[in-house]
């Protein structure tokens, strides 16, 4: 059998060690549909079915540089920097500040808060050949964080609550919630979130180009 490289064994192990977190987290909420419901799992979920394709396109010798992959996970990758980000920022001080500190050191909050965004972002920094995303990628990108906002409403009009452990509610976090903060509140956060990533994203891909750059000179140095 052909030898495999390292990066493969390494996104199996992620792919592991990814459904474990979902599993976790998932299993702690009597709600399946509920604990599924959150930005959190779904952006997980997704890292894992983009990574299985990918794993099973490198296991099968395919190429990995397929536009419609890259594309996707490039959108991933950001997908998931936003759970990373958002939570750090905005909802990790909330949940310190009610005294959940155990939850926020939980097996399964790691790995879904931090383990699965910081392996993304080091498989593209580690494996990736750079320089192949389009200027038009980044607002690729943004369709995701868009679609759960859509879902979050959907999910919320047909009853859906979601239990933070005190109190029920219609929407996973204040900030999407119009009960809390109103629609007009809601529209601004939203809109901060949105500029904010796509910011990100281009700023993502202005490294990127850097990196394809540096690599380029590196290899024209080594001939």
């Amino acid at each position: 059998m052909k030898k495999q490289p390292l990066s493969l064994y390494l996104r199996i192990g992620f792919c592991l060690l990814c459904l474990t977190g979902i599993i976790i987290t998932v299993a702690k909420n009597p709600d399946p549909l509920s604990s599924v419901s959150y930005y959190t799992i779904q952006s997980n979920i997704l890292c894992l079915i983009v990574m299985g394709i990918i794993v099973y396109r490198q296991w099968q010798g395919k190429t990995l540089t397929n536009r419609a992959l890259i594309i996707i996970k490039g959108g991933t990758t950001m997908a998931i920097l936003l759970t990373f980000l958002i939570f750090n920022i905005v909802l990790l001080p909330v949940i310190l500040k009610q005294g959940m500190t155990r939850y926020a050191t939980g097996l399964g909050n790691i790995l879904v808060h931090y383990f699965t965004p910081l392996y993304l972002l080091a498989d593209y920094l580690i494996f990736d050949l750079k320089g192949l995303f389009k200027l038009t990628d980044p607002l690729w990108w943004v369709v995701f964080p868009l679609f759960y906002f859509i879902y979050a409403n959907v999910y919320a009009a047909f009853g859906g609550t979601y239990f933070d452990g005190e109190f029920y509610s219609r929407f996973p976090y204040f900030f999407i919630n119009p009960d809390i903060i109103g629609v007009g509140g809601v529209a601004i956060a939203v809109s901060v979130i949105i500029i904010f990533y796509i910011g990100l994203s281009y700023a993502f891909f202005g490294i990127d180009k850097l990196l394809a750059r540096s690599q380029l000179k590196g290899q024209e140095q080594t001939k």
